[in-house]
């Protein structure tokens, strides 16, 4: 696997999510500005998925891409034992995180409709699941849904968190910054003390600042607006997201 070309002598970055939970923002925003800032971007997970390699598969020796300066690690949408996280990450990374209910709602849209199929460089097993489990998902009912892959996502969170144990990190909440994207920057910049001009920070950030006027199914960028499981959900379907989720909502301070 081949590393783009390494950027200055400038301590590594690592912008760590979930799915859908605005790891996208959250790598639009970061990417060009820690390019400026000096830094080579790369995602792990997206060089796999591409490849049509899944996470589970990885290979062990995933760990010789990491070094210590000049990148800027990205892209991850959940952690797994497998990404094997230096420890020089400790300091440099920063984690966004959403209300479960809300990320488990749009994870199902995605899948069934705005999800690009990965590729198949490698092998095809990838894509031929991927259609499959668009047409069985297409054919579901959303609440349906929701109860049965709601374990998924909590142990996305837990598997994450885990990983994350001994991995200093700063945490945002999707909810507090999806529209105050400025100052959220300002203060991730601040964090891992990288320096880009402020007009160019507040050009990208206008960029990435995209509100639809209306629900696009289809859409990668959905529905914006934080709440909606309280829109597209049933209230006992609620009521069991919130026991399935309990832990996450305690920690993450979730009502």
């Amino acid at each position: 696997m081949d590393l783009p070309d390494k950027g200055g002598d400038i301590s590594s970055v690592f912008l760590f999510g979930l799915p859908k939970a605005g790891s996208t923002l959250l790598n639009r925003v970061m990417r060009p500005l820690c390019e400026r800032g000096d830094l080579a971007a790369f995602s792990l997970h997206n060089a796999m998925r591409g490849l049509g390699i899944s996470m589970q598969d990885m290979p062990d020796t995933v760990g010789e891409i990491y070094e210590a300066t000049g990148y800027v690690y990205m892209g991850y949408r959940g952690l797994q034992p497998q990404d094997k996280i230096p420890s020089f990450a400790s300091g440099r990374a920063v984690y966004l995180v959403r209300d479960p209910r809300d990320m488990i709602v749009s994870k199902y849209f995605s899948e069934a409709f705005s999800h690009r199929p990965p590729g198949s460089t490698v092998d095809d097993k990838m894509i031929k699941k991927f259609e499959e489990r668009r047409q069985k998902l297409q054919n579901m009912n959303l609440d349906n849904y929701v109860l049965e892959s709601g374990h998924h996502t909590l142990d996305a969170f837990e598997n994450t968190q885990a990983e994350l144990a001994n991995v200093e990190h700063r945490v945002w909440r999707y909810e507090d910054v999806v529209f105050d994207k400025l100052n959220w920057v300002n203060q991730m910049l601040d964090h891992l003390d990288l320096n880009v001009p402020k007009q160019v920070v507040e050009r990208v950030v206008e960029r990435n600042d995209v509100r639809p006027d209306a629900e696009q199914t289809d859409a990668h960028v959905r529905r914006v607006t934080p709440g909606d499981h309280r829109n597209k959900l049933q209230p006992e379907t609620i009521e069991k997201l919130n026991e399935i989720f309990a832990p996450i909502l305690t920690r993450f301070n979730y009502t």
